[in-house]
């Protein structure tokens, strides 16, 4: 039971999000916002177990609440909102939850120095975060609204620097907030303690840079063929084949020998590794699927947010290795490593269950 407490914790941390299309003509703003369902019945005050039907009955409620969150203002000057639709959208292959979609009609007084302000969800997750689509000229430009970072301008399209910006700190912020990519690499961390024991740090690092080179590669291929729409495969067996290749190498890490591990080939760690990370390059190209990659820099954007990931794993590696050597070399460090695996195998079957949809 306290594990299952824990897997529930370690998922609800990575928050909900929302998704916002915005377009201005002239003194006129359409808003498509597409939030989960589950947001929309804490925001309007029912329990989040409400049934969605029971939720669109409330179809007052749920207009007042996005026109008062989701404001547009044309300097000081807030725009008047008109609610034209509030409809359900039924689970898909990339958004596995129930979702409701409302538009909304702004009249400013000016079409100067508009802004969009969100105040929905975040109050109630502080991990939520809402992707914004501004559409210019055909295409849709993206930003991220976060706690404390709500307000997007919506004068005028990103610069080519600004939009590189973002999916480069985009990829390393998904590493970072992606639980299961983070339980990956550190069960090969774990294993690194391993070649410190019988070889050195130096060799360690040279197995830990291997690995991540070998996981850079494989999640870079499906990354691009992806995001390019060469490959494309539902969400739902792509998060539940991450979660099972966590326990994968948990259960290895529980049951491998110290000294077998220090002697185990690089060509086969690596082949190892990169296979996994074909995997976990399709959960990667969710994300980027999500932000949309803009149609004049779909090359670089790609780039820029799979040097972001690589970024995220280094720093992750370089700030967990030298504990790690350092725990190395007391006597006990194998039954830790044990230890450690079982529990993260233990959450990682959680995750798989999950992402099944046996729970």
């Amino acid at each position: 039971m306290l594990v299952v407490g824990i897997s529930a914790e370690v998922r609800a941390h990575r928050g909900s999000t929302k998704y916002l299309r915005v377009e201005q003509l002239d003194q006129r703003v359409r808003l498509e916002a597409d939030i989960e369902a589950v947001d929309v019945a804490v925001g309007i005050g029912v329990g989040e177990r409400t049934p969605i039907r029971d939720i669109l009955s409330r179809r007052s409620a749920i207009a007042r609440w996005i026109v008062e969150g989701i404001q547009i203002r044309s300097g000081k000057a807030r725009c008047d909102p008109r609610v034209d639709s509030i409809t359900e959208q039924a689970p898909s292959s990339t958004r596995l939850v129930p979702i409701l979609r409302t538009i909304v009609w702004y009249e400013c007084e000016s079409s100067s120095r508009t802004v969009l302000l969100d105040r929905t969800v975040f109050n109630q997750d502080p991990q939520h975060q809402a992707i914004v689509r501004l559409a210019f000229a055909g295409d849709a430009h993206p930003h991220i609204l976060r706690a404390g970072r709500q307000q997007v301008a919506l004068a005028s399209p990103p610069s080519g620097w600004q939009k590189f910006v973002l999916f480069l700190v985009e990829g390393a912020a998904h590493f970072a907030s992606g639980y299961d990519h983070v339980l990956f690499l550190l069960s090969l961390l774990l294993l690194a303690g391993f070649v410190v024991r019988a070889r050195g740090r130096r060799a360690a690092g040279k197995q830990m840079v291997v690995l991540v080179t070998a996981f850079t590669l494989g999640h870079s291929v499906t990354l691009t063929l992806s995001a390019l729409d060469v490959v494309r495969l539902p969400a739902q067996p792509v998060e539940a084949a991450i979660a099972a290749s966590i326990m994968v190498v948990a259960v290895y890490n529980a049951f491998v020998s110290p000294t077998r591990e220090a002697k185990l080939s690089l060509g086969w760690a690596f082949g190892m590794t990169a296979s996994f990370g074909l995997v976990h390059g399709l959960g990667f190209s969710a994300v980027l699927g999500e932000l949309g990659l803009p149609a004049d820099q779909r090359i670089i954007s790609l780039l820029a947010f799979n040097v972001g990931i690589e970024l995220g794993q280094l720093g992750f590696v370089v700030i967990c290795l030298a504990p790690i050597a350092w725990l190395a070399g007391r006597a006990w460090y194998a039954a830790a490593v044990r230890g450690a695996s079982w529990g993260i195998g233990t959450v990682a079957l959680y995750w798989f269950v999950e992402r099944v949809g046996v729970i």
